[in-house]
């Protein structure tokens, strides 16, 4: 498939995103956020990270500032942790990797992860997991009951 129908593909989504949460502007505002911060994220990462798993670190660095957000959220009186805000971060970071993977396809990328990187991925995973966690027990929801 063409570089050039997978960007189209990839604004599509985007947009199609956006429209999907017309009715929350913030929300619709945080999806072009976070993708543009998947961009700068895979740009900072691809320096020390030059496999195939920089794309997933790149996904998994934008959803912890996701849940970082959020804590910040939460802090602020009459705002609380919502996991959709997360969950639209996340998807958000993760169309621009595959913008960047299927349209740009950089020179710079390639192999399969090294044992180094792939213990980056897993530090990701279980910090993120465990934020996310955290996070869970303070949703309105989990205090309610």
């Amino acid at each position: 498939m063409s570089a050039y129908w997978w960007l189209l593909g990839i604004l599509t989504a985007f947009i199609g995103y956006t429209y999907y949460l017309r009715n929350i502007p913030a929300e619709a505002i945080h999806v072009w956020e976070y993708g543009i911060l998947g961009l700068l994220v895979y740009r900072a990462l691809v320096h020390r990270v030059r496999d195939y798993s920089v794309y997933v670190i790149a996904m998994l660095v934008v959803g912890l500032a996701g849940v970082v957000d959020e804590y910040i959220q939460w802090v602020i009186p009459s705002r609380v942790f919502d996991l959709r805000d997360v969950r639209t971060n996340v998807i958000a970071g993760g169309l621009a990797q595959i913008g960047l993977a299927a349209s740009l396809r950089p020179t710079l990328v390639s192999g399969l992860p090294s044992r180094k990187n792939l213990g980056r991925l897993c530090y990701f995973v279980v910090a993120g997991l465990i934020m996310l966690g955290l996070g869970y027990m303070n949703t309105p929801e989990r205090i309610a009951w």
